[in-house]
């Protein structure tokens, strides 16, 4: 649909430059026509009159075929119900014939005052809009219902009878009679439980007695809450047994949620067992017996009987992962974005609710030549500002420095490390790491949870401890600036030593910072005397109890 390359001459349209700008227009109709063709059609109707003329012909004439084959449907369906003894109603134009009537009187109002030629712009806005109504105009008659066009009278039905059978003909007098039956449905109870809310229609199954304690969910989703906020979500079909301390799933989707209070509640599908409180995590397993494991909030230890790895083994599934149990015993770790098959269990994320990311300091890996910083976190030197010579060093080591080797090993491979550093001629300097963890709350206890250590040193530094760990209000942009509360220095560890802490703060009903960012910060503490200090810390979890 090329025009020749001898650039035909378009004013008087010969028979060249007619063929060529017939197949421009074609090419325009059927959506084909590239954007440098386009362009040259665009300035040849600019120019030429006679070029608009023969534009508009084959407009019409492409319509007018659009049009007979898109009513051919229409009147078809129009003759069988004139067949099937219905009275004729009156035929209506589509409304693309009366658009293009308008459109065609537009045009030629434009043609009969083409003493000034029409601007590019009026024209492309012209050409577009006849090209949206005539596709418009196709589609609506194409997909046109004709009950919207006839009026089929409701009190008589007409059924056409076959000569040797006798048909009942109803007149519509009495409306047809049908007994409702309800059915007897099966309601499972769950006694133990604080409240059982229907998310979608549900249909349970009875299961036989010597499975008493399963329960089937056919159809629909369910959502049953414990007196400690304990939350299940099950979503049909599925097949699972629930009491007040265990959730076993034998088929289908469920998520849990464990709030950080929760003890003595274990979940467990085919030799996977997690017993973790402050998680929430979605678990299916197929027919073929495969198991899909999601975390949606917080760090699961999941525990593979010895039928999959030979020997019982923990594996740790941190937020936004996944792992993945074949039946025949292959396990993948790691799977990235595994929540997609559980949109629909996972509860609406409350922003106010505390999330700490990296809480173990496992990502990234340390290297034993270079400090880096943990995914998630800040590191900050104080003061921001150092003079020179001042080294200031914080971020993670592994846990197989030599150094390290007298402390007990971390949750995982590494520890977030912080210095401080006092100079003999006075400076002092150190480091701190912090991030954002919700909003905060007016009203809310916290819980603020995790594990410091003290690295060997030489028998010369025996200087208490100097660090601090504590909570702040901010914002996203300034960071951490009003304390809310600040623990100096909860564990006083000999070198070689680490030991756990767990540390709560309420904040007052009427706080004038409910609504900030709320922000964890680890901190070293200056010195009192010349020296350094490294202060370690790992598997930090903030928790937010129930609000009153």
């Amino acid at each position: 649909m090329n025009p020749s390359a001898s650039n035909p001459d378009f004013s008087n349209l010969s028979e060249e430059a007619s063929r060529a700008l017939e197949n421009w227009i074609e090419s325009l109709l059927v959506g084909t026509i590239s954007p440098e063709e386009f362009e040259q059609l665009e300035s040849i109707l600019q120019q030429s009159a006679a070029a608009r003329d023969l534009y508009l012909e084959r407009v019409h004439l492409h319509s007018a075929l659009q049009w007979e084959l898109g009513a051919q449907a229409v009147h078809a369906a129009y003759r069988t119900l004139q067949e099937s003894g219905l009275p004729p109603a009156t035929e209506r134009p589509g409304l693309m014939q009366e658009n293009l009537s308008a459109l065609e009187e537009e045009v030629f109002s434009l043609q009969e005052s083409s003493g000034s030629a029409i601007s590019k712009k009026q024209f492309l806005g012209w050409a577009i809009a006849a090209s949206l109504l005539l596709c418009g105009g196709v589609v609506a008659w194409q997909t046109l219902d004709v009950k919207s066009v006839f009026s089929i009278p409701s009190t008589t039905v007409v059924q056409n009878e076959s000569p040797s059978v006798e048909v009942e003909k109803w007149q519509g007098e009495e409306p047809l009679h049908i007994p409702e039956v309800e059915p007897a449905l099966f309601q499972p109870s769950f006694d133990f439980a604080h409240k059982l809310e229907v998310l979608r229609p549900a249909i349970w199954e009875a299961s036989p007695e010597e499975e008493a304690t399963r329960v089937k969910l056919t159809a629909g989703l369910v959502k049953i809450t414990f007196e400690d906020e304990r939350c299940i979500t099950i979503q049909g079909p599925a097949e699972f047994s629930l009491q007040d301390e265990s959730c076993e799933l034998f088929l289908g989707l469920l998520s849990v949620y464990l709030p950080i209070w929760s003890e003595g509640f274990s979940f467990q599908a085919d030799g996977l067992r997690i017993e973790e409180p402050g998680v929430s995590f979605g678990v299916s397993k197929d027919h073929a017996g495969r198991i899909q494991l999601a975390v949606f909030r917080g760090e699961v230890h999941a525990q593979a009987d010895a039928r999959y790895l030979g020997i019982p083994q923990v594996l740790e599934v941190t937020r936004d992962e996944g792992l993945e149990i074949e039946p025949s015993g292959t396990i993948t770790t790691s799977i990235m974005n595994a929540q997609h098959r559980f949109a629909a269990l996972k509860e609406p994320f409350d922003f106010t609710l505390p999330l700490l990311a990296n809480a173990s300091f496992e990502y990234p890996r340390s290297l034993l030549q270079a400090d880096r910083v943990p995914s998630g976190w800040t590191l900050v030197s104080h003061p921001i500002a150092n003079a020179d010579r001042m080294l200031v060093r914080g971020g993670i080591l592994s846990h197989n420095q030599r150094h390290l080797e007298q402390l007990p090993k971390p949750h995982g491979k590494q520890w977030a490390f912080l210095e401080t550093r006092r100079f003999a001629d006075g400076r002092v300097t150190h480091t701190s790491l912090h991030q954002a963890a919700g909003l905060v709350v007016a009203g809310a206890t916290y819980q603020l949870q995790g594990t410091v250590g003290r690295p060997h040193r030489p028998a010369k530094d025996e200087e208490p401890l100097h660090y601090s760990i504590s909570l702040f209000a901010g914002s996203a942009d300034e960071g951490p600036t009003q304390p809310l509360q600040v623990w100096n220095s909860p564990q006083l560890l000999a070198p070689g030593e680490s030991g756990d802490f767990s540390l709560e703060y309420q904040v007052p009903p009427d706080s004038i910072l409910a609504g900030d960012q709320l922000f964890v910060v680890l901190s070293a503490a200056p010195l009192d005397r010349p020296g350094v200090q490294h202060i370690l810390f790992d598997q930090v979890r903030l928790d937010r109890k129930a609000v009153p």
